[in-house]
């Protein structure tokens, strides 16, 4: 008997130790942060058992006392058990929260009983194991019944250790906590350690040591388990803080290479128009000084240079504002696009008037974005749409609906429309249908898809050739302010 008692306490203990040295603190699973108060049941019930070792190697007067001591042990083994147990089930739903003073209740209760009994030892022994035993690993092992759907769909490897983890502790409520040593009172006179060996012929500590080695093992196995996870929460958070920092460098890098960009853009342009101003101011010179000698030819040549110039002009500064677009360093706010339709028309006035063009509008919301980008959208469409337009003079409606996450805005005109062919075209830079006639970059649409892209929205037309067209644009909900 006295090897049962040593590896029945060996394997409490190794499950204390176990237990209490598993980091909790990183782990992501329920049941991880109360696992130490099984480690400190553990502990205590595996010393209980080693004084119970002792006690048969040499009478307890041998040492002086070793019977107090494992008096006082057994019950608080078990109340460690039942907290384990009440906390759980109190961390898993609310309802069960009234349960958390019942391991202070019935351990005040089992200390009134054996002050007050003449036999503290076999009383104490008893209704630890009555009013301490019992409920600690029947509530503990229904919380781990109610715990098995969130590790089924969670970390379904351990499923199968936590269904015997419950199931053993019932057998080993049983064999603890109902079979008690025998006394005169029932139901330890009728329900016993001797009745047990007279009626299986297996001392009931046997019983209890495998009960207390599959515990034990099964244990273990699930903090494999855990500690695997914690190792993968450690390696996923250092992955994740690596590719932060690398976020930050290479926004970082881009912003330097943003800038050089820009800086670039504007160094070419300007050393772009500076001929070019020099070219147009010397054509128009001559024209001036020698006009009257030239020809209709001559003239006409001259004005083709002159032409000529102005686009390639207009072309260099469509190329600059587009390079400028998403890298001017603005950041996004909230933008009451009402108020950015105004400056829009207000920039647009000389070709509204000069065009006759009527344009209107309904309420439209308030966004989160760049204030002057959203304002360059609206002003390339409307202006795109008074542009485009026949004998007819220009009419523009801008409208907006909520469509699931999105605000899908809408500017609508009767211009001279767009053959399917080239509905997706024309966003692509220098894509421009009629660029002679109505003296086009083919740059303000390409801006128009690439501020909406930047806005995480998207950018479509709907038209045939002589019915007006349709221009949709969406900015994301989820972004307004």
């Amino acid at each position: 008997m006295i090897v049962i008692y040593f590896f029945y306490g060996l394997a409490f203990f190794t499950l204390g130790i176990s237990l209490l040295f598993y980091p909790k603190r990183n782990s992501r699973f329920k049941l991880a942060s109360t696992l130490s108060i099984i480690g400190l049941f553990g502990i205590f019930h595996g010393v209980n058992e080693w004084i119970d070792m002792f006690t048969l190697i040499q009478k307890p007067s041998g040492i002086p006392y070793l019977r107090t001591v494992g008096l006082i042990i057994l019950p608080v083994s078990y109340f460690f058990l039942l907290l384990f147990g009440t906390k759980s089930l109190s961390e898993l739903n609310r309802k069960y929260s009234a349960l958390n003073t019942l391991p202070i209740f019935l351990f005040i209760t089992w200390t009134i009983i054996t002050t007050v009994s003449a036999q503290h030892y076999l009383i104490g022994n008893i209704w630890a194991r009555y009013l301490l035993g019992i409920p600690g690993t029947f509530l503990s092992s229904y919380a781990l019944i109610l715990h098995l759907p969130y590790f089924k769909k969670n970390i379904p490897s351990i499923t199968a250790n936590i269904k015997i983890e419950a199931s053993t502790f019932i057998f080993y409520g049983i064999f603890s906590g109902i079979i008690v040593p025998e006394a005169a009172f029932f139901p330890a006179s009728f329900i016993n350690d001797t009745v047990f060996m007279n009626k299986v012929s297996i001392h009931i500590q046997v019983f209890r040591t495998f009960c207390a080695i599959v515990l034990a093992y099964n244990m273990i196995s699930i903090l494999r388990i855990f500690n695997w996870e914690t190792n993968e929460l450690h390696d996923e958070i250092a992955k994740r803080k690596k590719l932060e920092q690398d976020r930050e460098k290479l926004l970082v890098e881009l912003e330097e290479s943003n800038k050089a960009l820009e800086q670039f853009a504007y160094m070419a342009s300007h050393d772009l128009k500076s001929p070019l101003i020099s070219i147009s101011g010397f054509a128009n010179l001559l024209k001036k000084e020698y006009g009257d000698t030239f020809d209709k030819n001559a003239n006409e040549y001259i004005e083709f240079i002159v032409s000529s110039i102005n686009r390639m002009e207009n072309l260099i500064n469509g190329l600059l504002a587009y390079s400028r677009i998403g890298i001017s360093g603005s950041k996004l706010t909230t933008v009451d696009v009402n108020k950015v339709f105004v400056r829009a028309i207000a920039n647009l006035t000389v070709d509204i008037e000069k065009n006759r063009a009527k344009i209107t509008h309904d309420s439209l919301p308030t966004v989160f974005g760049d204030d002057v980008q959203l304002e360059q959208l609206l002003q390339n469409l409307i202006g795109n749409a008074i542009k485009f337009h026949d004998n007819e003079s220009p009419r523009v409606h801008i409208s907006v609906k909520q469509k699931a996450r999105n605000w899908v805005f809408s500017v609508k005109d009767n211009g001279i429309g767009i053959a399917s062919e080239n509905r997706e075209k024309i966003f692509d830079m220098f894509q421009c249908l009629n660029r002679d006639k109505y003296k086009s970059t083919g740059i303000g649409l390409a801006a128009c898809k690439k501020i909406v892209e930047l806005h995480g929205g998207k950018i479509w037309v709907e038209s045939q050739l002589n019915t007006g067209s349709i221009f949709y644009f969406t900015i994301p909900i989820a972004s307004a302010g």
